[in-house]
C-alpha cells in the first residue's frame, strides 16, 4: 500500500492523471466518496496537534446566514501519529458525514483505519472501505483505497462492489423516503478498480466488470458514469468494450452485444452501439443501434435492422405453402428501418421486406411500409398484419394490395385495398381477396374478375381475322328475351384494368384468353365456382348465368367440365364464323381428349332454345356435338325459322341435326 500511495501522490501534477479522468469510464455510485474524505485535509485539521490515543473529531458550519447548519462532520476513535512531525497520521474506525444547507444528510463514509498524509492532504487505506449517501440510494465498498484533495480523486484498487437503488438514483432533490433493502429492483456493480474525479462529476470502473438487476446482467471491459456532486444524483452510464447484456424480456432472455451501450437514468432506456447484435432462442438480429426499455419491456432496433427466426414459426400461418418441408435451415428473414418487440408482439416500420430462405437461397418474399406481428411463446406466429404496398411473391404467385393479413387460426390471407393476384397465366382481382394456402384455394369476393389461357374453359379453335374483330353492337334484337344479357352486356363487356397483365384476348404471342365476371368466386387446383351474375367471354363462346362451376379433372385441360345454372345465356361460335345462340336453365358442357376419341359437347336442360339467324329449336332437351358438328334433340321438337330459297326444309349452319 506505501508503494501505491507514493506512485498515486507523485501523480498529481501528472497529465496523465488528467487524461484518466477525461476518458470517462465508470458507473453511477460513489462519487460521494470523494467528498466525504475531502474534509479531512480541511484547514482546520492541518492546524491542529493530534497526540497518540486521542480521540477525533471534527465539523464545519456553513457562512451566513445558514451559521447554524453543520456542513460536515469527521469523527474517529482514535488517533495514531506515525511520524515524530505528526504529519502522517493513522485514524481508527474513522466516520465522515455531510450535510446540505436544509440539514439534509448527504453522504456517510466510513473506514476501519484510514492514513492521513497532512502535507500530501490524501487519505489511503490498504483495508476496506464503505461509502452511501444518507438516503441509501447508492453504496460502494472495496479494499484499498487512496483520496487526493488536490485533485478531488477517490482510487478504490479492488473488490469494489457498489449497489444502486435506480428508484431514488433517478428522483430530484427533494428529500427521499429510507431506501427499503428488501427490495429487489436494485442493481450492482462489480469490478477490480474504481477511480472518481469529484471536479467532473465522472466515474471509472476497470477489470472484471459485472452489472446485475432484477431482470439484466452486463459485462465490459470499462464502465463509466457521470454523477455530478452538486445534484447528488445520477445521470448516465456507459459500458465500453465487449459488451453483454442479458435482458428478461417476459418469457425470453434477449442476448445483445456490441461495443458501447449507453443508459440514460431521464429516460430509462439502455442504447447499444457499435456494431450490436443480437439473439433470443432461436431469433437473432442486429441494427444500427438496440434499445432496452427495462421498465417498460420493450426491445427495439432502429437502423438497417434485421430479423431472422426459424420458418417453422410461419409454418401454420398461411404464410408458407402446405406442402413446404421446414428443414433444419429453414428461416424466415424480415429487414426494415426498425421494429419494436414488446409482450408478443413485433411491429416493423419502414422498406419493410420478408424473404423465406432454404439453404440461403429466396423461395418467397413480402414487401410492405409496415408489418405487425402477434407471437404466442418464442417463435409461433399467430398474426401477421402487412400494410401499404404490400407485395407477396411466392414461386409463380403474385399479390398486391394495399393490406394484407395472416391468420394461423385459419391458415388464411386476406387483402384488401384494391387487391390483385397472377399465378402463371392466370390473373384476377376482387374487393377482397382470399388465401387458404394449406387447401391451395384462392377467393375473389365482391366485383370480381379473372383472366386465364381461353384453353382451360375448353379447347379453342383458330380465330379468323374476321373473328378476331370485335363484335357489333346492330346486332337485331333477339326473339328471346333471355338472350338480352348477351346482346348488350358480353359482346362489350366493361373490363377491369389489370396491373399485371395485357388486357385483350390475345396476349402478346398470339395465345388466346379469357375472361370471367362475376361477383364471387372460389378457385382451387383442380375446380373453380362462380356466383353471382357470372359473365365469360371467350374467343369461342360468351356466357351469362348467376352460378357456374368448372373442373379440370385428370388431364388438365384436356378434360373440363363446366355447369352452367340460373339464367343461362350463351353465344358459340365454330372456326367458320357460324353463331349459335342458346338460352336455357342449366347447360353443361364437356371437353375431353383421349387418344381414342375428342368429346365437345353442350347439353342444355330446362326450357332450353337454339337460336340462329334463320331458326330456332326448342325441346326438353338439347345437345350440341361440337366435335361431330351435330345436333341432338331427344323426343318431340320445335324448329322454326326462314326457309331458304330452292329448298323444302330450314336449316342450322354447318350443322348436321339428328333426332
Amino acid at each position: 500500500m506505501e508503494q501505491l500511495l507514493s506512485q498515486l501522490a507523485a501523480r498529481e501534477s501528472d497529465a496523465a492523471l488528467r487524461r484518466r479522468a477525461g476518458r470517462k469510464r465508470s458507473l453511477w455510485l460513489t462519487a460521494t466518496g470523494v467528498v466525504g474524505f475531502g474534509i479531512l485535509a480541511a484547514p482546520a485539521l492541518l492546524g491542529q496537534k493530534v497526540t497518540e490515543g486521542r480521540k477525533v473529531e471534527f465539523a464545519e458550519h456553513y457562512d451566513p446566514p445558514r451559521e447554524q447548519q453543520m456542513k460536515w462532520h469527521v469523527q474517529g476513535a482514535k488517533a495514531e501519529p506515525l511520524d515524530r512531525e505528526g504529519q502522517r497520521l493513522l485514524i481508527t474506525d474513522a466516520r465522515s458525514e455531510t450535510f446540505r444547507e436544509t440539514g439534509e444528510g448527504e453522504l456517510i463514509v466510513e473506514a476501519p483505519q484510514a492514513i492521513f498524509e497532512r502535507t500530501q492532504r490524501s487519505i489511503n487505506s490498504a483495508g476496506p472501505i464503505h461509502v452511501q449517501t444518507a438516503d441509501g440510494s447508492f453504496s460502494i465498498e472495496g479494499e484499498g483505497f487512496l483520496w487526493l484533495q488536490s485533485t478531488s480523486t477517490l482510487f478504490i484498487s479492488n473488490r469494489v462492489h457498489t449497489i444502486v437503488y435506480p428508484a431514488l438514483a433517478a428522483g430530484t432533490n427533494t428529500p427521499s423516503p429510507p431506501v427499503d433493502r428488501s427490495d429487489t429492483n436494485r442493481v450492482d456493480v462489480f469490478s477490480r478498480q474504481f477511480e472518481f474525479q469529484a471536479d467532473t462529476g465522472r466515474g471509472d470502473y476497470e477489470g472484471d466488470i459485472r452489472v446485475t438487476g432484477e431482470n439484466f446482467n452486463l459485462t465490459s471491459e470499462h464502465l463509466e458514469v457521470v454523477l455530478p456532486v452538486e445534484q447528488r444524483r445520477l445521470e448516465t452510464v456507459t459500458a465500453l468494450t465487449n459488451v453483454v447484456i442479458d435482458y428478461q424480456l417476459d418469457h425470453d432472455t434477449v442476448h445483445a452485444t456490441g461495443e458501447r451501450a449507453d443508459y440514460s437514468v431521464a429516460t430509462g432506456l439502455a442504447k447499444i452501439t457499435v456494431n450490436p447484435t443480437w439473439s433470443s432462442q432461436q431469433r437473432e438480429g442486429r441494427g444500427d443501434e438496440l434499445v432496452l426499455d427495462r421498465t417498460n419491456k420493450i426491445f427495439q432496433a432502429n437502423g438497417h435492422a434485421l430479423l431472422k427466426l426459424p420458418a417453422e414459426g410461419f409454418k401454420d400461418s398461411g404464410f408458407l405453402p402446405p406442402d413446404v418441408t421446414i428443414e433444419t435451415n429453414h428461416f424466415v428473414e424480415i429487414t426494415c428501418s426498425n421494429y419494436v418487440f414488446q409482450t408478443n408482439l413485433a411491429v416493423f416500420n419502414d422498406n419493410v421486406h420478408v424473404t423465406e430462405t432454404t439453404n440461403g437461397q429466396p423461395r418467397g418474399t413480402m414487401t410492405c411500409s409496415r408489418m405487425t406481428g402477434r407471437f404466442a411463446g418464442t417463435n409461433q406466429l399467430q398474426t401477421l398484419l402487412a400494410e401499404t404496398n404490400v407485395v407477396f411473391r411466392q414461386e409463380d404467385n403474385l399479390f398486391t394490395g394495399q393490406q394484407a393479413l395472416f391468420a394461423a387460426t385459419n391458415g388464411a390471407l386476406e387483402m384488401t385495398g384494391e387487391p390483385a393476384w397472377q399465378s402463371g397465366k392466370r390473373e384476377g382481382k376482387g374487393d377482397r381477396l382470399l388465401a387458404f394456402l394449406r387447401q391451395k384455394e384462392l377467393q375473389a369476393l365482391g366485383h370480381a374478375w379473372m383472366r386465364l389461357p381461353a384453353t382451360e374453359l375448353g379447347e379453342s379453335m383458330p380465330a379468323t381475322a374476321e373473328q378476331s374483330k370485335p363484335r357489333p353492337r346492330t346486332q337485331k334484337a333477339p326473339l328471346d328475351p333471355r338472350f338480352a344479357p348477351l346482346e348488350f352486356e358480353v359482346e362489350t363487356p366493361r373490363r377491369p384494368s389489370s396491373r399485371l397483365l395485357d388486357s385483350g384476348r390475345s396476349g402478346s404471342s398470339g395465345e388466346q384468353f379469357a375472361e370471367i365476371f362475376s361477383h364471387d368466386y372460389s378457385l382451387l387446383p383442380d375446380a373453380a365456382r362462380f356466383v353471382g351474375g357470372v359473365r365469360i367471354v371467350h374467343p369461342q363462346m360468351d356466357w351469362t348465368c348467376e352460378q357456374m362451376t368448372v373442373k379440370n379433372e385428370a388431364g388438365g385441360k384436356k378434360n373440363v367440365n363446366m355447369l352452367a345454372e340460373k339464367q343461362v345465356a350463351f353465344v358459340l361460335n365454330n372456326d367458320k364464323g357460324d353463331t349459335l345462340r342458346g338460352a336455357c336453365d342449366q347447360a353443361t358442357y364437356q371437353y375431353q381428349v383421349t387418344p381414342a376419341v375428342t368429346n365437345d359437347l353442350l347439353k342444355m336442360t330446362g326450357n332450353p332454345v337454339l337460336q340462329t339467324t334463320n331458326g330456332t329449336l326448342r325441346n326438353r332437351i338439347i345437345i350440341l356435338d361440337r366435335s361431330h358438328n351435330k345436333l341432338v334433340a331427344p323426343g318431340k321438337y320445335v324448329m322454326r325459322g326462314t326457309v331458304p330459297q330452292g329448298t323444302n326444309a330450314p336449316a342450322l349452319p354447318n350443322f348436321k341435326f339428328v333426332k
